[in-house]
C-alpha cells in the first residue's frame, strides 16, 4: 500500500515536471516576442518625446516677431523697405 502511494506521488511530480517544462519552452519564444515588441514600443515613446520637446520649442518661437520676419523671408520670398538684393547668378 505505502508502495503504490509512493509511485502515484512519484508519477504526479513527474506529469507536474513534464508539464512545467512543456509551458517553458511553449512561452519561451512569446515572451521574446513581446519583450521586441516593448522594446520597439519604448523607442517610439522616445521617439515622441524628443518630437515633442522639439515641437513645444518651435511652439515658443512662432509668435517672436523673428520668427514671423523668417518665415516671410523664407516662405514668401518678402524683403525690408529699401533693402538691396543681391542674386548669385552662377547658382
Amino acid at each position: 500500500m505505502k508502495r503504490s502511494i509512493f509511485f502515484m506521488v512519484m508519477i504526479i511530480c513527474f506529469v507536474a515536471m513534464i508539464f512545467v517544462v512543456i509551458q517553458f519552452t511553449i512561452q519561451g519564444p512569446q515572451i521574446a516576442a513581446k519583450n521586441a515588441e516593448l522594446n520597439s514600443v519604448k523607442a517610439d515613446v522616445e521617439k515622441a518625446k524628443t518630437e515633442n520637446a522639439e515641437l513645444a520649442e518651435k511652439k515658443k518661437r512662432v509668435g517672436t516677431k523673428e520668427y514671423i520676419e523668417q518665415m516671410a523671408r523664407e516662405k514668401l520670398g518678402l524683403v525690408k523697405k529699401n533693402e538691396i538684393i543681391f542674386f548669385d547668378v552662377d547658382k
